[in-house]
């Protein structure tokens, strides 16, 4: 994973992917990764405007590149 990778998130569970939907978590869009550091990744997604989230990278799976 590198900087100007698409990404998406990695569910373990229905019930966390729920839960991250009601809470307005962007659960099934891919994201911008802007900045990476040792095991975490800064990611832009679209519908989220100027706000950033930061994930542990194993929560994540490149779509392209």
């Amino acid at each position: 994973m590198k900087v100007g990778d698409l990404v998406k998130m990695k569910w373990s569970t229905f019930a966390s992917l729920r839960r991250a939907k009601r809470q307005g978590f962007p659960a099934d869009e891919v994201g911008l990764v802007v900045e990476e550091a040792h095991g975490a990744a800064k990611i832009a997604f679209p519908s989220q405007g100027s706000k950033m989230r930061t994930l542990l990278k194993v929560n994540l799976e490149v779509v392209g590149e």
